[in-house]
């Protein structure tokens, strides 16, 4: 069977931001609220003072030039910044080979310049792992990294596994920034079983499909049709193509998905998706900040979206079957590029 876990992770994060007032009143339900990343921070040390330098360290200081302040800027959506979020979709539970994260992304929402950055690193990646030391695992994909640390605490929690989810989502919030300096603030992960679930809930979507394309389950022909919670599953995860072609479809089932979320249509479903979404959906994010995303979603007419992932240029054949073995600067200018590290 040529399929991947259902590879939509970015509906997460969609999903959670256009239910609007119920989703924060589900948040808020959430106690405790999961923990927020805190990851390294390296700060710079000031050079200390010398023979050579002590005499310039305490001369009188010249006059200074009055610096004009800079006019401030008006908050967009409630908030001045940006927030970074990894979205990541699990499969710990599904019984799918292999396990762990199906795809990550990191979203960028920039209030300032109103632009949201979306990157998808690929599940296939080959990265270090200092976080799995205590396992001796010294590099793996990024994919299996959740799921190495899901497992880790599977025997400690054996009812809910919301501790599990963490683990794992704080374990590749950590391998991104020891690989590529990349430190998101919050994250959304969600549960891949509950997806075809939730958009049979919406009535399925419309999607545009823009060539034929064959899975192992359904010939999806060029056009504009209604797509169910299995054909929508079956279009975004089948693996006999490349991982840029896969995203690209993911890309292409996200926009319909939230076309359909902003639509007053949904109304009716809401108690549903919120049922759905409570067993599904872990996150760090609080009610004020999944207040501020619902309303640059409503604003989307008035926001530049950028999308990039790992280009294929950047990588060759890594040490396992499917693994990606990147070129990590590459990878780093992009993102430099993208504002997502400094």
């Amino acid at each position: 069977m040529k399929q991947s876990p259902l590879s939509m992770v970015l509906l997460s994060l969609i999903l959670v931001t256009n239910l609007g007032i119920g989703a924060m009143l589900f948040l808020q339900s959430q106690k405790p609220q999961e923990p927020v990343l805190a990851l390294p921070i390296i700060t710079a040390t000031p050079p200390a003072i010398t023979s050579r330098n002590a005499s310039a360290a305490i001369a009188p200081q010249l006059p200074t030039a009055t610096v004009p302040l800079l006019p401030t800027v008006a908050p967009f959506c409630g908030r001045t910044g940006s927030l970074k979020i990894l979205v990541v979709g699990s499969d710990a539970r599904g019984g799918t080979i292999p396990p762990g994260a199906d795809l990550v992304r990191v979203v960028k929402v920039d209030f300032e310049q109103k632009k949201i950055i979306v990157f998808a690193f690929p599940r296939d990646l080959w990265v270090n792992t200092p976080s799995l030391a205590a396992q001796r695992i010294n590099a793996t994909t990024l994919g299996r990294v959740y799921d190495y640390a899901y497992k880790a605490g599977q025997l400690e929690n054996l009812g809910d596994d919301r501790p599990q989810v963490v683990n794992g989502t704080l374990a590749v919030a950590q391998t991104l920034n020891d690989n590529y300096e990349l430190s998101p603030e919050h994250y959304v992960t969600i549960k891949l079983s509950n997806l075809p679930q939730m958009i049979d809930t919406l009535g399925g979507i419309i999607v545009n499909v823009p060539a034929l394309f064959r899975t192992d389950r359904y010939v999806f022909r060029p056009g504009t049709q209604l797509l169910n919670g299995a054909m929508t599953a079956s279009y975004v995860r089948y693996l006999d193509t490349t991982e840029w072609e896969r995203i690209s479809r993911q890309n292409l089932v996200l926009g319909a998905l939230r076309q359909k979320l902003l639509s007053p249509a949904v109304l009716p479903s809401l108690p549903e998706l919120l049922r759905l979404s409570s067993d599904s959906i872990v996150t760090s994010l609080g009610a004020e900040q999944i207040g501020n995303l619902a309303c640059v979603l409503k604003e989307s007419g008035n926001v530049q979206t950028v999308q990039d992932t790992v280009h294929a240029d950047m990588v060759m054949a890594g040490p396992q079957p499917r693994s990606m073995l990147p070129n990590v600067k590459a990878v780093q200018d992009l993102l430099r590029q993208l504002t997502l590290i400094p």
